[in-house]
């Protein structure tokens, strides 16, 4: 079995909690004693910070719902469309959303508000060592899996292959869980994955057979 290293891109990114326009409404944050939240896998670390925060509202009398979902993206599509009163979501996918030139998603955007920031996270990138990636140039040409559509992993992705001027139309990039694309790269299916996380996440500490991984940072 091939083994795997994965690599710390050079991309520091800060959480946020972002706010619905809605909770500004008549029926505001201190009236609501439930409050929806979407985060992202039940893996993931965005999915476990909403339910510590749960625990930490209920004594003030207010409970979390809280929602799996693809990732930080979808969340702020979710929420400018009324679908949620709070959200986790990267700083660079909010970004992303403002500056889109689709009209009606940059719309979303006006309809919601950062209301804290959380803490940082790092775009890993996991490769599998016979794939001769050192450097995000060697990214050209290789298969990589990108994150589910519309979470940040897949927003990070794309943007780091754009800064690093390779043409993402043309390369062979994969939507999928961060599960399956380790998985795959630790059997040479696939050579590298994203993944958008705080800084010793479980899923990237070890690799599928539970050993711990090494890390690198790669050049530009």
């Amino acid at each position: 079995m091939k083994k795997s290293v994965p690599l710390l891109a050079l991309s520091l990114l800060t959480t946020l909690i972002i706010l619905s326009g809605n909770v500004f409404t008549a029926t505001t944050v201190v009236a609501q004693q439930t409050l929806s939240i979407l985060t992202g896998a039940k893996t993931g670390l965005y999915y476990q910070a909403a339910i510590e925060l749960n625990q930490v509202l209920k004594p003030d009398g207010f409970t979390l719902k809280i929602q799996e979902s693809p990732g930080s993206f979808n969340n702020l599509k979710e929420l400018g469309s009324g679908n949620g009163d709070l959200a986790f979501a990267q700083q660079d996918a909010f970004r992303l959303l403002k500056g889109v030139t689709d009209q009606n998603l940059a719309q979303l955007a006006e309809n919601v508000d950062v209301f804290a920031p959380v803490n940082h996270e790092v775009i890993h990138i996991v490769v599998n060592q016979a794939s001769g990636i050192k450097s995000l140039a060697d990214l050209h040409g290789k298969v990589v899996a990108v994150g589910p559509e519309d979470s940040g992993t897949y927003v990070s992705a794309i943007l780091l292959y754009q800064l690093s001027n390779l043409d993402v139309t043309r390369e062979s990039l994969l939507l999928m869980s961060i599960q399956d694309a380790l998985a795959k790269v630790q059997t040479g299916e696939i050579d590298a994955a994203f993944y958008t996380a705080g800084v010793g996440a479980p899923l990237v500490e070890r690799d599928p057979s539970n050993r711990r991984l090494n890390v690198k940072t790669p050049t530009s």
